[in-house]
């Protein structure tokens, strides 16, 4: 399913952020223990849109500012860090 990050807004990236993040948590200290790569996580985020939050409107992204991004990648990382990092 494609997502449009054109017109992507800063509120809504934030809210669907929030609500990865939430999910995420759910089993992050599993995969941590275990040793296990978020790989499903990961897809999770990439097909959000949300991994297209910098990349300039002309090409497709939703070229949202540096605040929103930092907010993003805070509330992923909430619920795992180690995917909030893989961004």
């Amino acid at each position: 399913m494609a997502v449009d990050t054109l017109n992507l807004t800063g509120a809504e990236a934030v809210s669907r952020a929030a609500a990865l993040g939430r999910k995420f948590v759910e089993d992050a200290a599993v995969r941590d223990r275990d040793r296990l790569l978020p790989f499903e996580e990961v897809a999770e985020l990439a097909s959000s849109g949300l991994l297209a939050i910098t990349v300039p409107a002309a090409h497709g992204g939703a070229d949202l500012p540096v605040e929103v991004v930092t907010e993003v990648i805070r509330l992923v990382s909430v619920g795992d860090p180690n995917v909030g990092r893989s961004r």
